[in-house]
């Protein structure tokens, strides 16, 4: 029985360990009003790369849930429009490194997009979704 234990806690290491060099990425990143846009938990964070579009004052950010945090697995995909005022034109270094980044069409690029959906209406509520950040590659424009 304690073997069976070691096994499972090294596998849920390996893991947590996986999901938080993914997400290590998102810990230094500021938004444009200087807040961290990432909660910095591996296992519930909320930042991801997504497909994103610029349409007119607008970038749409084609959002699967899942990709953000686990529990929104079963939520269906969503596409977020968030006007260009908000979005923080940034490379995010680290990139490349990520298996999940999602391969752009024509016409549309890698943005990065953290946040959860909204309970709430505020400023920063785009489309049902508290946007903490939201960025798109410099190039994409």
């Amino acid at each position: 029985m304690r073997v069976l234990h070691y096994v499972l806690a090294v596998l849920m290491l390996m893991w947590l360990g996986e999901h938080a060099v993914a997400h290590d990425i998102y810990s230094h990143v500021f938004g444009k009003g200087g807040q961290l846009c990432c909660g910095g938990d591996p296992v519930t964070g909320d930042c991801a790369p997504v497909i994103a579009q610029i349409d007119g004052d607008y970038v749409v950010y084609f959002i699967h849930p899942g990709r953000i945090r686990q529990s929104y697995k079963e939520m269906p995909d969503v596409r977020v429009r968030v006007p260009i005022s908000f979005v923080t034109f940034l490379p995010i270094a680290g990139q490349e490194q990520q298996e999940d980044v999602p391969m752009p069409g024509p016409g549309q690029a890698i943005g990065h997009f953290c946040g959860r959906p909204a309970t709430f209406t505020a400023a920063n509520v785009f489309d049902g979704w508290l946007v903490y950040c939201a960025f798109l590659d410099p190039g994409a424009t």
